[in-house]
């Protein structure tokens, strides 16, 4: 999925950092039910390659997403991320996937920067309650287990219980990363994302809104 082709997923920066801000302002919340909802920028998608959407309201953009070949891709590993987890595990399940990042784009720094201070809160505040699902994954299996780790190894027991924390990346990492998350009281899981090449999500307009326009295609320059 390269950013300059016709008909990818357009406003990729302004899409991510909306999402990190809806991230970041979850947690400051007091229940999960009252950080649910839509991300607000089902329309920045528009049809193409990969990218098509349903006739009947309310309208599904069906996202197809490819693994990077780049692990400093950050934008693609983010999508990448997020699809495997809505296509795979849940689809609205909050707070859903945290992309482990490993490049030096100001996307990747951010969530970096973010994350000590969102989980702190978390733990914190106990804001995983019954039925809530964390997922953290990226291109990197070791620094998402180190991340991990070192986000959670000094949290108290039972801060999670009822939710559940996931662990995407190789089966390698998986048992040091339970280690440390087995006192947190949450269900832990692990999901193998080596195993997956592509990942299809859905994205919803709500209703009383017209499907996206296609992406015009440029007219043929005219031979003299």
């Amino acid at each position: 999925m390269k950013r300059t082709d016709v008909g990818t997923l357009t406003h990729s920066r302004r899409r991510q950092w909306a999402w990190m801000g809806v991230v970041v302002a979850s947690a400051l919340l007091a229940s999960t039910a009252a950080s649910q909802g839509t991300d607000g920028v089902a329309n920045t998608y528009y049809p193409g390659p990969n990218v098509t959407y349903t006739n009947e309201a309310p309208y599904k953009l069906l996202i197809t997403v490819s693994r990077p070949t780049n692990d400093d891709a950050d934008d693609q590993w983010f999508d990448f991320v997020r699809a495997v987890f809505q296509r795979h595990v849940s689809p609205t399940a909050w707070p859903g996937a945290w992309p482990v990042l490993v490049g030096r784009s100001e996307m990747s720094v951010g969530l970096r920067e973010r994350a000590n201070n969102v989980f702190k809160d978390w733990i914190a505040g106990r804001r995983l309650q019954p039925g809530a699902i964390l997922a953290l994954g990226g291109p990197s299996s070791r620094v998402t287990a180190d991340t991990m780790i070192n986000s959670f190894k000094h949290a108290p027991p039972n801060w999670a219980k009822g939710a559940t924390l996931m662990f995407m990346g190789s089966a390698a990492d998986k048992d040091r990363v339970f280690a440390t998350l087995r006192p947190s009281g949450a269900t832990l899981r692990f999901f193998d994302l080596d195993s997956v090449q592509t990942a299809t999500f859905e994205r919803i307009i709500p209703r009383g809104k017209e499907p996206p326009s296609p992406v015009p295609t440029p007219a043929p320059p005219r031979l003299h």
